[in-house]
């Protein structure tokens, strides 16, 4: 009798590996079967990414299967953009693969005079990218309502400084060479393009940074590393949204 139980073992121990074989061969043959081949790519554009040139950094290896395909090589390329710091990748069957990047937060927007030149600053403290700047700012620019940081916190019954300090904001933040101003930008240079920064920064939801020194060398995808442009950036975190968005800028002196 053990020697037919030794047996019976033995015969359940192949069974047990051929149908592991069988699994595997057949899982392979899904994997790479044609039957979930890739045959329709949908790449969404994002707000600062339109969505043809989003389709230009996209590509889908021959052969690719809803299984076989690789997420980190279909969002490579993607991730090389300043403004990407994530991609979805959603698969439709049985032969759809949509691709969304996900982008970075703007925290500020740097105005730098020397280059004529408003950089946006994410919330992770990297150096986005430039932007644009219009000729002349818009009829509806921030500037046009008047009103400055001041006067919006005195609507309120504090002063910038009150409200800053009420908000978490460092009350010596000023030694680190920073301070709030009016609505109407403070920086040097045309005020025709100062005008146009701040509409780009309220385009963006965010402050826009003005004074910035000389010294200051924005890099596309790189961490700032001015403490002066970061003692700006943790400034503007202790500010309550509600009392942010009364700024329109902040200068860097």
């Amino acid at each position: 009798r053990p020697s037919g139980r030794a047996g019976l073992a033995r015969v359940i121990v192949v069974l047990a590996l051929a149908l592991v074989v069988v699994l595997g061969a057949g899982a392979a043959v899904v994997v790479n079967s044609g039957l979930f081949a890739v045959t329709d790519v949908v790449v969404n554009g994002s707000d600062h990414i339109p969505q043809q040139t989003a389709e230009q950094l996209v590509a889908i290896p021959e052969g690719a299967t809803l299984f076989n395909v690789s997420d980190e090589e279909v969002a490579s390329a993607l991730l090389q953009n300043p403004w990407v710091t994530g991609v979805d990748i959603e698969r439709r069957f049985p032969h759809t693969i949509v691709v969304t990047p996900r982008e970075r937060e703007v925290a500020a927007v740097a105005y730098i005079v020397a280059d004529d030149v408003a950089w946006a600053i994410g919330t992770d403290d990297t150096w986005i990218a430039p932007l644009s700047l219009s000729s002349t700012a818009s009829s509806d620019s921030p500037t046009g309502d008047g009103a400055s940081a001041d006067d919006g916190a005195a609507a309120d019954g504090a002063s910038a400084d009150d409200a800053g300090s009420n908000d978490g904001a460092s009350a010596d933040a000023s030694a680190d060479g920073v301070s709030a101003t009016g609505a109407g930008a403070s920086g040097s240079g045309s005020s025709s393009n100062l005008d146009a920064a701040l509409k780009v920064a309220s385009d963006n939801g965010a402050v826009l940074f003005t004074d910035v020194g000389t010294d200051v060398e924005p890099a596309s995808g790189q961490k700032v590393d001015s403490e002066v442009v970061l003692a700006g950036l943790e400034y503007v975190r202790g500010f309550s949204d509600g009392f942010l968005a009364q700024i329109k800028d902040i200068s860097l002196t």
